[in-house]
């Protein structure tokens, strides 16, 4: 279970998003220009996976060691920053799983990408683009995000001051983060590009390697993806902060990197249970869906006709708070805690942003708690609430 401590820091990072006033410095922090709206956008929506190295797939059972090791040599001999990679394909999730904003055994469900080098330097899953090697190792889907390990390595060093995790005090996450952007075709919508930006979260692995894992949210797309589909994602920019936050001294690598991707959907722990009901001021809840990794609550409210929005809070069946799972707000951490029963409350957002959320929030919490707990006081003060039980 996660400590309240890290819940905290992890609070604190969501508040670049909920109240960017608040956080010292955040005008300093580069951001696309369109970013407060797709964050809005991102925020209103979300109301309404053993070593296998390149030749893994390619090599035959009756393959001998002699043969392995000549085919890795000419790998390595052709393609350096594919000999740097070699001990990470397949197996980044196992190392950066417990150190995301999402965090679960992805190592244990997730397709390992096989890569077919055609040939070329390049492959199927690993592409290069000025002087930046970009592959991808594994993937796993389910029906709220597309999860992908994937590594960064540069011909050049990466620079020390983008290493914010080694390099500030007091940094609030255990992971650090490349700024990824492009656009990504769905076959299941082919006509429309979505836009691709998101923070891939993981470690440098030395001075040329990071490597991660990048979560593409599909539960906000207009049409709902199927079971298996195939992802043409175009990526076209890689942004590292620097220490100091300072637009002046960001790392841009701009370049092309185009992959595909045919995904499988995983149902096995999925489970979505529809509600469709609202109370007498016209709040509730279209439905809920959960995952292996995430639970989405989507709520109905009056933003259509007044504009009035309103946040869900969610606690497990210990009565423990469930934290976010990537970058939107009703997206809440399935892995680690006990969903066989939720209970979901809905709060005036503006009441919430400013009062309600302190209360857990505070340094005296473990003292406050002994009277009331978190979700008692949140149970005062919600305009709505429903216990969900999930089947496992």
């Amino acid at each position: 279970m996660m400590n309240r401590e890290k819940q905290k820091k992890e609070q604190k990072t969501f508040e670049y998003i909920e109240n960017p006033e608040q956080i010292e410095g955040f005008d300093k922090i580069p951001v696309p220009e369109d970013l407060d709206q797709r964050v809005r956008a991102g925020i209103e929506e979300g109301k309404k996976r053993r070593k296998k190295i390149a030749f893994r797939k390619t090599a035959k059972v009756g393959m001998g060691m002699a043969a392995a090791v000549a085919l890795a040599s000419v790998l390595c001999i052709s393609n350096p920053s594919f000999a740097a990679k070699m001990p990470l394909i397949g197996h980044i999730f196992e190392q950066v799983e417990n150190n995301t904003s999402v965090k679960g055994d992805f190592s244990q469900v997730a397709e390992t990408l096989t890569q077919s080098t055609e040939n070329t330097a390049d492959g199927t899953y690993t592409k290069t683009s000025n002087g930046i090697t970009v592959t991808l190792s594994e993937v796993y889907y389910n029906k709220n995000a597309m999860y992908i390990a994937m590594s960064l390595y540069s011909e050049e060093p990466f620079p020390e001051d983008i290493k914010i995790k080694d390099h500030v005090k007091d940094y609030i996450l255990d992971f650090d983060q490349a700024a990824i952007s492009g656009e990504n075709t769905f076959s299941f919508m082919p006509d429309e590009k979505t836009f691709l930006f998101n923070y891939m979260e993981g470690k440098f692995v030395d001075d040329h390697t990071f490597a991660g894992m990048l979560r593409v949210d599909l539960s906000s797309l207009e049409t709902e993806p199927t079971d298996t589909f195939t992802c043409h994602m175009a990526l076209d920019s890689i942004r590292f902060d620097n220490v100091n936050f300072k637009v002046a001294d960001e790392k841009n690598y701009e370049g092309n990197w185009d992959f595909d991707l045919n995904v499988k959907l995983d149902t096995k722990d999925t489970q979505t249970v529809e509600v469709n009901e609202v109370n007498d001021d016209g709040v509730g809840l279209e439905k809920v869906v959960k995952t292996r990794y995430e639970l989405r609550v989507y709520p109905k409210d009056k933003s259509e006709t007044d504009g009035k929005y309103y946040f869900a809070e969610v606690f497990d069946a210990n009565g423990e708070r469930m934290d976010y799972a990537g970058d939107i707000t009703d997206c809440r951490q399935t892995y680690g805690y006990d969903t066989s029963k939720v209970n979901i409350y809905l709060c005036d957002e503006d009441e919430y942003m400013n009062e309600l959320k302190g209360y857990y929030f505070s340094e005296d919490y473990e003292e406050k708690k002994k009277t009331k707990t978190y979700e008692e006081y949140i149970a005062e003060h919600a305009v709505y609430h429903k216990e969900i039980t999930f089947d496992k």
